[in-house]
C-alpha cells in the first residue's frame, strides 16, 4: 500500500510538472561577435598590395614632400560591397604621410582601389610607411596594419655630389 502511495505520488507530482511552464524564457537574444584575422592570401577578405617606393630626398638638411605616391591596392574580397572603408597613417618618424588618406565611400565586390598620398622624407635611407585599415560591409568589420616599404634616396645635386 506504502508503495502504491509512493507511486501515485510520483505520478502526479510528474504530471503537474509537466503541465506548469517552466518558468525560464521564452524567447533569446545571442550577440555573437566574432574577431576575423586578415591573412596574407588569396583568401583573405581584403587583398592587399603593398607599392615599394624609392623617393628622392632634397639635401641633408630640408625635408621633401612626394604628393601623390602611389603606396597600396586594396582589393574587395568579401562577399558584399564594403561600405566604409578608412586609411590612416600609423608611422612614426621617416618617411611618414601627411594629411588625409582619400579612400572611396564603397568599394563594390571584386573592384580594388589603390591608395595614393603625401609623403615626407626627412632622412636618406630604408624606411616603412605604416597604413591602418579598417573596411566594413556592415555586418563584418575588418582591421589591418600594412607596412609599406619607402627608400628614401639622397639626390645627387651639383651642390651635394662633393659631400660623397
Amino acid at each position: 500500500m506504502i508503495r502504491l502511495k509512493r507511486l501515485s505520488f510520483v505520478l502526479i507530482l510528474s504530471a503537474a510538472l509537466l503541465t506548469v511552464g517552466t518558468g525560464g524564457f521564452s524567447a533569446t537574444s545571442i550577440d555573437r561577435s566574432t574577431d576575423i584575422s586578415v591573412v596574407e592570401d588569396e583568401r583573405a577578405f581584403l587583398g592587399l598590395e603593398a607599392h615599394g617606393r624609392e623617393l628622392p630626398y632634397g639635401t641633408t638638411s630640408e625635408e621633401t614632400t612626394h604628393s601623390d605616391v602611389r603606396l597600396l591596392t586594396i582589393e574587395n574580397q568579401f562577399e558584399s560591397d564594403i561600405t566604409s572603408l578608412t586609411v590612416t597613417d600609423a608611422s612614426h618618424g621617416t618617411p611618414h604621410v601627411i594629411g588625409s588618406i582619400e579612400t572611396p565611400n564603397r568599394l563594390e565586390v571584386g573592384s580594388s582601389t589603390t591608395i595614393s598620398a603625401a609623403v615626407v622624407c626627412s632622412a636618406s635611407g630604408d624606411g616603412t610607411v605604416d597604413l591602418y585599415i579598417k573596411a566594413s560591409t556592415g555586418s563584418t568589420t575588418v582591421e589591418k596594419t600594412k607596412s609599406v616599404s619607402v627608400t628614401c634616396s639622397l639626390q645627387q645635386t651639383p651642390a651635394n655630389a662633393s659631400e660623397n
